[in-house]
């Protein structure tokens, strides 16, 4: 075995070393949330740091805590990296191509460190995606968002970086030479010492990276499989604990069951033992399904099965457990029917005593108000439906019918009790009427009175203000008068249908209503009146200023429109026009012997806002032709200059430009002087456009043709110098005599050896 050999295998075995050594710690996970903050956001780390492993790196995220009695983030990072052998190199250094993120969070710290593989890549670039791309979104508390987008953004540089350095190397150019006069070419032989150290790296570090991923892949489907073995044994041991407990549960209940059924009818009694029968066979089916489950291929005790197999026995047990859930629901259903159908039996005889009970007192409620002169018809019937119900109680109570009879009994209990509650309440309602209709009585005068102060407000009002002021509350007064009226009438009446005699408590009730209800309307007439006054009052006091103040804001939009008449349009003269006529009836209006003063104040405000209106229509009128102005003096001035640059660089290359350029040239100054004699903004812009663009045109052509005449005259230059240079080889030639030469040459390797140790990684921690 040779020496390069030897070498070889022994680096290929100290490779193969280091993944087995790493799986037996926490080092080769590549996202560790020690602090428990990324929750359902896990998976959005882990996808970005798939795609950075596949750029070529090899990802560790740490979310932690606080980096504690480390100091700082990075000597934390430096002991994290000494403790895993998996982020190492075979000489224990840092791993070239590793890179480590870690987040602490009590001490809002970001850490970002890198093998030498990425020093080129990152070196610049690793504090700003520290600060422009994660500590943002850590400050906002998004440390999954934070995580995955510095991720993205490394894999983004390092692949940037990666396809820069790798352009294709140029192939030499292959030039005519000479046929060499014959030599003799002394060989050595060839030494592949460095090719073998170079290969067997190459093959090493190749399998280094297959065993770890492999590894790798190894672990997470082993996890995979554990997780999936122990949630199916997880449900195995519910469905037990749930057999377990319902095989105590039914017999227990199947005696309850039975033992009361036999004391009921069978109406109430067969619907329990038919619960209790599906019940039954429900559960022997359940665990008829779990027996089969355990003595089958699907007992999740038993190891060696896949993933696959582990999962479809999650499905199986599921399934089981449903079932056993749903005769717990059953059993928990018919466990209270049980109950509640012997609280009925048990409280059978109670409730007939109590609704004899609430039967009495009813009835002596009754006779006390009978005695007091009330009439208790009502009271008497619903004492008549509660005695039905107890004496269908106790004939369903012989037929052991006790479901039937507790809501018989229930009824005649409810019918007494709204029986005694009538009767109570007879003498209260019959006060209350009372108290309502001297109430509505006292209420009277006081409406009266109102409506004795509208009619005087309407009399200062018809007699100071044009009618069409006031036609709207006209018959307001005689309106109230009459709901006054029928209030009045309606006191006595009320009063005889409360008396003891006619005893119409629900006649009263509404007489009452629809009377208290009218008066309500009568004030309302008077509020109208009085409400009305106050307006054209204050109509009255305000319509010589609303008019003032109308006239000056049409005179300041006319004033504005005719210093700016160029600029307007003239459609606006019209609408000054239409505005100062409404200002004009409103003053005529005004003028009349009872004006309106509320028509004269509303024109005088439609001819103000109608003036501010046309104001700021003439005023944004006039400021886009003052903007399309300066964009069209603007649009003269970049001509100007454009057509001045090319005119100058054209006269300055005179001779190498040809005469495209010098007409593309003349048709920019033609277009330049359109611009200057156009009569409007809009020409002038277009012309002044078109002159920029064509002088523009212009000077590239004209660049264009310097520049190919300068390259001929240096080809020419270049043509001259080498004929001149032969014809001076082929002169020195001719004074030296003939021999051979040798033309090989003592190649070598590039490059050097590099030191392995702190300067290996780059990288370091920022604060967010």
């Amino acid at each position: 075995m040779t020496a390069r050999t030897t070498l070889f295998l022994g680096l290929i075995g100290s490779l193969a070393l280091v993944p087995t050594a790493a799986l037996a710690q926490n080092c080769d996970r590549a996202v560790v949330d020690e602090a428990g903050v990324l929750g359902g956001g896990a998976s959005r780390v882990e996808a970005a740091a798939k795609e950075l492993e596949s750029a070529g790196a090899d990802v560790r995220v740490r979310v932690i805590r606080t980096f504690g009695s480390a100091g700082n983030l990075d000597n934390y990072e430096d002991a994290l990296e000494r403790s895993c052998r998996s982020w190492q190199a075979a000489d224990g250094g840092t791993k070239n191509n590793l890179i480590v993120l870690i987040v602490a969070l009590s001490d809002r710290k970001t850490g970002l460190y890198y093998g030498s593989l990425f020093k080129r890549s990152l070196e610049s670039r690793w504090l700003a995606i520290q600060t422009d791309e994660m500590n943002p979104h850590f400050r906002d508390g998004d440390f999954a968002g934070g995580i995955a987008a510095g991720l993205r953004e490394i894999a983004q540089v390092v692949t940037a970086k990666t396809h820069e350095y790798a352009q294709p190397v140029e192939t030499p150019v292959q030039r005519p030479v000479e046929a060499p006069r014959p030599t003799v070419i002394q060989t050595q032989p060839t030494d592949y010492t460095g090719l073998w150290y170079v290969l067997g790296s190459i093959v090493g570090l190749a399998a280094l990276v297959l065993l770890v991923v492999f590894a790798v892949r190894l672990k997470r489907a082993s996890d995979r499989r554990k997780a999936a073995q122990q949630k199916a044994k997880q449900l195995k041991c519910a469905c037990s604990a749930q057999i377990l407990e319902l095989t105590e549960a039914i017999p227990i209940l199947e005696a309850k069951v039975k033992g009361l059924a036999n004391k009921v009818s069978a109406e109430d009694g067969q619907p329990l033992l038919d619960g209790h029968a599906k019940l039954s066979r429900d559960f022997d089916n359940a665990t008829s399904r779990f027996a089969d489950l355990q003595n089958s291929a699907g007992d999740p005790d038993r190891e060696g099965k896949s993933c696959e197999e582990y999962e479809q026995m999650q499905g199986s047990y599921q399934q089981v457990l449903d079932l056993l859930h749903t005769v717990r629901q059953g059993s928990e259903q018919l466990a209270a029917g049980v109950d509640g159908l012997k609280k009925a039996v048990d409280a059978a005889p109670e409730g007939v005593a109590l609704a004899k009970s609430a039967i009495e007192a009813a009835r002596k409620a009754a006779e006390e108000v009978e005695g007091q002169g009330y009439r208790t018809g009502e009271v008497r019937n619903g004492l008549g439906e509660s005695r039905k119900c107890l004496e269908a109680t106790e004939a369903l109570l012989t037929e052991k019918r006790y479901a039937a009879a507790a809501k018989a009994c229930g009824d005649a209990i409810r019918l007494a009790e709204e029986a005694k509650k009538l009767a109570e309440s007879l003498p209260r309602k019959k006060a209350e009427l009372d108290a309502a209709g001297e109430a509505l009585k006292s209420r009277i005068p006081d409406v009266a009175a109102k409506i004795d102060n509208g009619r005087q407000v309407f009399g200062d009002i018809s007699k100071n203000y044009a009618e069409s002021c006031w036609s709207d509350i006209r018959g307001n007064g005689t309106e109230a008068e009459k709901r006054e009226d029928a209030a009045k009438k309606a006191v006595p009446e009320a009063a005889r249908l409360a008396s003891m005699e006619v005893q119409d408590w629900a006649g009263c009730s509404a007489l009452l209503a629809a009377a208290n209800g009218g008066l309500d309307e009568a004030e309302s007439f008077m509020r109208s009146i009085t409400e009305l006054k106050n307006n054209l009052d204050a109509a009255k006091r305000d319509a010589p200023a609303e008019i003032e103040a109308a006239r000056s804001d049409i005179d300041k939009a006319a004033a504005y429109e005719h210093e700016f008449d160029d600029d307007i349009d003239d459609a606006v003269k019209d609408d000054i026009k239409r505005d100062r006529e409404i200002l004009e009836r409103a003053e005529a209006e005004l003028a009349e012997t009872k004006p309106d003063y509320l028509v004269v104040v509303k024109l005088a405000k439609e001819a103000n806002a109608t003036a501010d209106k046309i104001l700021a229509k003439c005023q944004s009128e006039h400021e886009a032709a003052e903007r399309l102005r300066r964009r069209a003096a603007s649009a003269v001035r970049d001509a100007e200059s454009a057509v001045s640059r090319a005119k100058e660089y054209i006269e300055d290359h005179s001779s190498d430009v040809d005469s495209d350029a010098k007409s593309k040239l003349n048709q920019a100054k033609a277009c330049l002087a359109s611009a200057r004699a156009a009569a409007t903004c809009e020409t002038q812009i277009g012309s002044g456009e078109q002159a920029n663009q064509l002088a523009d045109s212009a000077l590239s052509m004209a660049r264009s043709d310097v520049r190919r005449e300068e390259e001929e005259r240096a080809a020419e230059r270049r043509r001259r110098a080498a004929a001149a240079a032969a014809l001076s080889s082929s002169i020195s030639s001719s004074h030296h005599s003939g021999g051979s030469s040798g033309w090989g040459s003592s190649g070598g390797i590039g490059g050097g050896s590099s030191s392995w140790g702190g300067s290996s990684r780059g990288g370091g921690s920022s604060g967010w």
